[in-house]
């Protein structure tokens, strides 16, 4: 059975400034002391995947989201796997260099 969850979001473009909360927990996603050392558009989706990430984790799920280097920003792909399957693909040699799958935290270092 599924659980009740309360998701919002809070945006304040003029102030620089991007939240989400989810059940009673708030996430900022941008900070407004961040204006001009940060590419909005490539932080907050990599931050929104670490924050999945994080509350994967914490349910005990061994997936994780994983993305391309192409598809960062406005249409950020998310992949789901598990660690293995990732690693497996990785190492396959069947991805090109810009189809090649970011962990989160190679994503959070471009930012």
């Amino acid at each position: 059975m599924g659980r009740l969850v309360y998701l919002d979001q809070e945006m304040a473009p003029g102030q620089f400034t991007y939240k989400v909360k989810i059940n009673l927990d708030e996430y900022v996603l941008l900070a407004a002391e961040e204006r001009g050392a940060v590419i909005p558009w490539v932080a907050v989706p990599a931050r929104a995947f670490a924050l999945v990430n994080r509350l994967l984790e914490r349910i005990g799920s061994r997936e994780r989201v994983y993305t391309t280097q192409g598809s960062i920003a406005q249409s950020s792909l998310a992949v789901f796997l598990t660690g293995e399957l990732y690693e497996l693909i990785d190492g396959s040699g069947l991805l090109s260099e810009e189809e090649k799958l970011l962990t989160i935290e190679e994503l959070l270092r471009l930012i």
